[in-house]
């Protein structure tokens, strides 16, 4: 089991390759991370500089293999329709 606990960060790359993994991901609602992880089902928020928060959570998702779905991604959908109209020029 993969999970990844952000204490600070804006917007992080490695929260957004978890959830790609659909592995449960401990955030600090910091930033735009609470904005830009609120919409992934695996992701568990802790107050800010909460060592006991943080520590609650990684152990309650320790031992656990559940699979949680990424959101739609987004840039797929971009990437396709640049693809459509590249092909219709």
């Amino acid at each position: 089991m993969w999970w990844f606990c952000l204490p600070e960060a804006s917007q992080s790359g490695i929260a957004h390759i978890a959830m790609s993994f659909g592995k449960p991901v401990v955030v600090s609602e910091v930033g735009g991370l609470k904005e830009s992880m609120a919409g992934y089902e695996g992701t568990f928020f802790v107050p800010p500089g909460d060592i006991e928060s943080i520590r609650k959570a990684i152990l309650n998702l320790l031992g656990t293999r559940r699979y949680y779905e990424a959101p739609d991604q987004k840039w797929d959908k971009v990437i396709n329709r640049y693809i459509e109209l590249i092909q219709s020029i």
